[in-house]
């Protein structure tokens, strides 16, 4: 009878900046309290792929992490690096000089900051095949910290007019999570011993607000006599909302068609593909070229052309850059 032995695959030893990239990758997951299959689930890798990033059997690909950080409204500069309140600097004494956030709460902060990177143009100029550890320092990291510089905390994040509901409750997680800690700072800071009172406040506050404007955006009629006295006198007077039939006289101040700076909208698909469909009709190859950066078949691509299939919310975000990119090419040679 004949033994045959099957020696084990050896594993190569990850670089140093890819093993930090794996370890906060975990921290990251265990921090937003979910299971490695959910996470997989979500950014659209197998369980098991994901479980191999993790435990440092293979480095994190930049494609990969850029998905990770959007889903998850997670810092692409936090992943490549990660913080600590340990080290910010964070002391003993629970107290902060005035104007400065505690070290905890910088903390919680930078790990929101998320940029957006995934569509970015600079993401269609990284080589293919290299780490995310790798990538963000020799290619993200100028475009991360010009695009969060602006920002005093709130993330940045594109959305597509692709159904993603896990992303709007993974958005309103984040932004819930920095509110209520920030609240807590300010309470701090102002020496108030009883923090929770305003949490609970702002809590309070923030389900009066989403439940207008849950009735605003279904179209259900809303009477001005419902609406608590503090947000009457918002809407009416600052102008941050307009809402027909609370105040027939008032005139909106503000434009709330216009975006959210920190919420990038894209084109409808259905745009994208009419303009997709110009572009590559004036462009010899260019089908081509696009299925190769976006590492899927020319036979998908058409699939998306003829309606036959949609992609995912990740490529919806390449295609538009792509188109962008594109367009501006064409302004620039007339």
């Amino acid at each position: 009878m004949r033994l045959w032995y099957r020696p084990r695959m050896r594993i190569r030893p990850l670089s140093k900046s890819d093993a930090i990239v794996a370890e906060n990758l975990r921290k990251a997951r265990e921090r937003l309290g979910l299971t490695i299959a959910e996470v997989a689930r979500q950014i659209q890798v197998p369980r098991t792929t994901f479980a191999n990033y993790e435990a440092g059997r293979a480095a994190l690909p930049v494609g990969v992490g850029l998905r990770f950080c959007r889903q998850f409204v997670i810092s692409e500069k936090w992943l490549a690096q990660g913080r600590t309140p340990q080290d910010l600097g964070a002391s003993d004494d629970p107290q902060s000089s005035p104007g400065e956030l505690l070290p905890e709460i910088r903390a919680i902060i930078e790990f929101r900051m998320c940029a957006s990177l995934l569509a970015n143009p600079i993401a269609f100029s990284i080589p293919q095949g290299l780490s995310f550890a790798v990538a963000f320092e020799r290619f993200l990291r100028p475009e991360y910290e010009r695009l969060t510089k602006p920002n005093a905390y709130l993330p940045r994040v594109e959305l597509t007019s692709l159904p993603e509901p896990d992303l709007a409750r993974n958005l309103l997680n984040s932004l819930t999570d920095l509110w209520l800690v920030m609240i807590d700072d300010a309470s701090l800071s102002l020496k108030q011993v009883e923090s929770w009172k305003d949490q609970r406040i702002f809590v309070e506050r923030f389900i009066e607000i989403g439940d207008v404007l849950y009735r605003f955006m279904t179209g259900a009629v809303i009477d001005p006599t419902e609406i608590p006295e503090w947000l009457r006198v918002i809407l009416n007077n600052k102008g941050y909302l307009f809402l027909p039939g609370l105040n027939p006289e008032s005139k909106p101040t503000v434009d709330t068609r216009r975006s959210n700076d920190h919420l990038v909208p894209v084109d409808p698909w259905q745009e994208l593909v009419a303009k997709l469909r110009l572009l590559l009709k004036e462009k010899r190859g260019a089908q081509a070229q696009l299925a190769a950066r976006l590492g899927v078949t020319r036979q998908a691509v058409n699939r998306w052309l003829t309606g036959a299939s949609a992609p995912s919310a990740a490529i919806v975000l390449h295609i538009a850059e792509w188109v962008r990119a594109n367009e501006r090419d064409q302004k620039g040679k007339a």
